[in-house]
């Protein structure tokens, strides 16, 4: 007697894409791939959609599938995100206090 699944998908449904799973061994266009590599996952997703027309979800899917095949290039793209996030909250302080000198001044001059 076959043993009941219940609702999980079979290995080679083409569902798995959209819930993150998908083909261990799916490749991407280099562009793709030069662009994960520099942290850059939103270009790498564009470049999947334009070489190969897919729409948003299924690229995206691919990119996640990708990644999770390759630990190392997934633990280097959350560096570089998060590098990404520390600086632009310091250039967003930087700014801020720039503002607020300047209203200060005005101020302070009337």
């Amino acid at each position: 007697m076959a043993e009941s699944r219940g609702n999980a998908p079979h290995p080679r449904d083409p569902r798995d894409a959209r819930r993150g799973g998908g083909d261990a061994d799916a490749s991407l266009p280099p562009r793709a791939v030069a662009a994960l590599r520099e942290g850059r996952a939103n270009d790498a997703i564009e470049a999947l959609r334009e070489a190969e027309g897919l729409d948003p979800k299924a690229a995206q899917a691919r990119v996640h599938a990708y990644l999770a095949a390759d630990p190392a290039l997934r633990k280097r793209l959350d560096e570089r995100q998060r590098e990404f996030r520390k600086r632009l909250i310091g250039w967003v302080l930087v700014v801020d206090a720039v503002i607020l000198a300047a209203v200060a001044a005005w101020w302070f001059s009337r």
